[in-house]
Formats: C-alpha cells, sequence, structure tokens
C-alpha cells in the first residue's frame, strides 16, 4: 500500500501557509481601514461603539467562520497521524477564523466591489439594501442618492483619501513581513515533524491489550547434538543428487541435521549433513568437498 504520509505533508503545509497569509492579511486591513464597510451602522449610517461592531462583523462572517472551523477539526483528524498541531490550537484557529478572520476578508472584498465608484451619491437610508460613501457602494446596506456638490463634502472628502494615501504606505512593509512569517511558520512546521514525528514514527506500537509486535531475534540453528567419536563408513554415493549413504542409523543416536566429517587416510576431504535416518543407515547431503577430491564408497565419516 502506498504511503500517504507525504500527502498529508503537502495538506498541512498548505493549510499552515494559507492561514499565515490570511492572518497577516487581516492585519494589512485593519492598518489600512479596510473595514469601515463591515463596521459601518446599518441603522444610523454613522460608525457605532465597540461593541456594536464586533457584533456586526461577528454576524457577517458566522456562517463562513462555522465552516473554517469544522473543516480545521476534520483536516486535523483526517491526518491524526502527524499531530503536527494539538487539538486545542486547531481550534483556537477556527474561532479566529470564525470571529475576526472571515469578517474581515468579508469587508475586504466588499469593500472593492467594482460597482462602488458611482459618482454623485453620499451616506443616507437606514434600511439594509444599498449604502454609498463617498462614492463606494456597500451591498448590504441602503442609501438615499444626494448629489454631493458643497465644498464641505469636497473638504471632507479629500481629507480622507489623504489619510488613506498616508495608511497605504505601510502596506508594503506590512504585506512583506506577512509573507516572511508566513514561509518561516510552513519552515518550522515541515521541521517539527521531520524532528518529531519521524523518529517516533520508527517504533511500531500494538493495539491496546495486545502484546507487543516487535519482531524476535533470529534465532541460531545448532545441529542436533550426536555422540562425539561416532565413526562410520560410506557405502554408496549417488553423484547425480549429490548426496550418500552411510551405514550408521538412528540405533547409533544419529539424527536428521547432523553434519558429519568425511576423512580418507586420516585426511579431511569434506562433510556431509544428514537428511533421512532409518535404523540402521542413513543419507546425507555432500555439503562441502576439498578441491581435487571425490567422495567415494568406503570413506569414513566421523562426528565430531
Amino acid at each position: 500500500m502506498k504511503d500517504k504520509k507525504p500527502i498529508g505533508i503537502v495538506i498541512f503545509s498548505i493549510c499552515y501557509f494559507l492561514l499565515a497569509i490570511l492572518f497577516f492579511y487581516m492585519v494589512y486591513i485593519l492598518f489600512s481601514g479596510k473595514l469601515d464597510w463591515a463596521l459601518h451602522s446599518p441603522y444610523t449610517g454613522e460608525y457605532t461603539s465597540f461593541q456594536d461592531k464586533l457584533f456586526s462583523s461577528t454576524i457577517f462572517g458566522i456562517i463562513p467562520g462555522l465552516w473554517y472551523l469544522a473543516s480545521a477539526v476534520l483536516l486535523y483528524r483526517l491526518n491524526s497521524w502527524g499531530r503536527w498541531l494539538p487539538l486545542p490550537l486547531v481550534l483556537i484557529c477556527g474561532i479566529l477564523g470564525m470571529y475576526v478572520l472571515f469578517p474581515l476578508l468579508i469587508a475586504h472584498i466588499i469593500y472593492f466591489n467594482p460597482l462602488r465608484k458611482i459618482p454623485g451619491l453620499r451616506p443616507g437610508g437606514r434600511n439594509l439594501q444599498h449604502t454609498f460613501y463617498f462614492g463606494k457602494e456597500v451591498p448590504g446596506f441602503s442609501a438615499t442618492a444626494h448629489p454631493v456638490g458643497t465644498q464641505e463634502n469636497f473638504t471632507h472628502t479629500n481629507v480622507k483619501e489623504q489619510r488613506k494615501i498616508g495608511r497605504t504606505m505601510k502596506i508594503d512593509t506590512i504585506l512583506k513581513l506577512s509573507l516572511a512569517i508566513a514561509v518561516l511558520i510552513i519552515s518550522l512546521s515541515i521541521a517539527y515533524y521531520y524532528a518529531i514525528f519521524l523518529p517516533r514514527a520508527a517504533t511500531v506500537r500494538a493495539p491496546m491489550g495486545l502484546k507487543s509486535t516487535t519482531t524476535p531475534a533470529r534465532a541460531m540453528v545448532t545441529p542436533p547434538s550426536i555422540p562425539i567419536g561416532l565413526k562410520g563408513t560410506i557405502i554408496q554415493v549417488v553423484d547425480a543428487e549429490r548426496f550418500v549413504v552411510i551405514n550408521l542409523g538412528e540405533a547409533t543416536g544419529l539424527r536428521r541435521g547432523a553434519q558429519m566429517t568425511v576423512l580418507r587416510e586420516d585426511k579431511e576431504i569434506g562433510t556431509v549433513t544428514i537428511i533421512e535416518t532409518r535404523k540402521e543407515i542413513s543419507a546425507a547431503d555432500i555439503s562441502n568437498v576439498v578441491s581435487g577430491f571425490t567422495l567415494q564408497t568406503g570413506d569414513t565419516v566421523v562426528s565430531k
């Protein structure tokens, strides 16, 4: 089965990167004054208290925020093998998205609505359809069209535009810092995975209630014990099958797997391994033979 861990690494890496980008983009929205339209009171046409702004922002993004919270938990569960983040931290990120991130992003989208620039309109109205504020249309509120012709209105507009220009001078620095921190977050995440998780993954744990699944050490195979000095003779050699028949059997204590040395005129010329035993005779494989020799009928076999 194909290992799915690299897929999990990619998923978490992308999520961390996007989360960091969105978080610091939220900071950019705050610093650049793009929160105006989400926090503009739909009832009075004026900016209200912080509590009203927070309430409006929360209602504005609660549906996508709940989706974000659910997806964060689901993503954690689907990739639980990684344990990159503790569940409480993932939940905190989800709550942050529900109450802060999505409302601000939606407010930013509204601010850049391509239909916002309709000249000759100013704030007005108290229902929830459209509001026009200094030439910018805000979906979700209402408006009453009035010509903006007085010098006071133009002066006030210019002052606000100058303030926005002053704030936007900081945007480049904020975005660069956000990108750098986002890259740092993703780098640390990958480093954390390789440094912490991979060594733990090398240890295989058995399920609860079962014994450890560690592989036992390979047992060393030792030939069965036979009487030392047991001596016999080769009575038949089958070269085609590379085995011999000796005149020793079970009656003498010989067992399968026993190894015996082949002698000729007291010189060691090879070894044989017992593969089958009978009461009076046994068959043995030819294990090895000294170069220049061949086993013959009449050669002596000795156990050592």
